[in-house]
């Protein structure tokens, strides 16, 4: 099941797949930014893979094989030069204002897995956010939730 999966995300996100679901995109959109905020730092751990794993199950509810297929997907699309416009476009048209929020929140979430959050994560963030149409109060709401250890 997973080589499939992650065959039918290939594709979608190439364009070659007729058949595209918005649900699919979203996700794949969503693991991708979570997976570059991960790595922005020029780290990325296996708690950095596991946190990111974990945000995803926390915004979509997938079981561990999906989230593996996903996970990996999304750090091979993460690694291949790509605007983030495409994926926020992807977000925005999948995500309602609460769900927004929410990957927002998990971004937060995901600078604090080495306990440093750097010049980098922050802009990257606080961009995806103003991108996804988010208020700086929202933003800064978030990132203090997140630091505080909120889920």
């Amino acid at each position: 099941m997973c080589k499939h999966l992650i065959h039918r995300i290939e594709k979608m996100l190439d364009g070659r797949s007729p058949d595209v679901d918005a649900a699919e995109r979203t996700r794949i959109a969503v693991g991708a930014l979570l997976v570059e905020c991960a790595r922005i730092d020029s780290r990325y751990s296996d708690a950095d893979r596991q946190a990111v794993a974990d945000a995803l199950v926390e915004l979509f509810e997938l079981d561990p094989e999906v989230t593996d297929a996903l996970v990996a997907v999304a750090e091979k699309r993460s690694e291949e030069v790509w605007h983030d416009w495409i994926l926020t476009q992807a977000v925005k048209r999948g995500f309602d204002a609460d769900g927004r929020r929410a990957l927002i929140a998990e971004l937060w979430r995901i600078t604090q897995t080495n306990g440093v959050l750097e010049n980098r994560e922050q802009g990257f963030i606080q961009r995806i956010a103003r991108e996804l149409e988010l208020s700086e109060e929202d933003v800064e709401a978030l990132r203090a939730g997140a630091e505080d250890g909120g889920r």
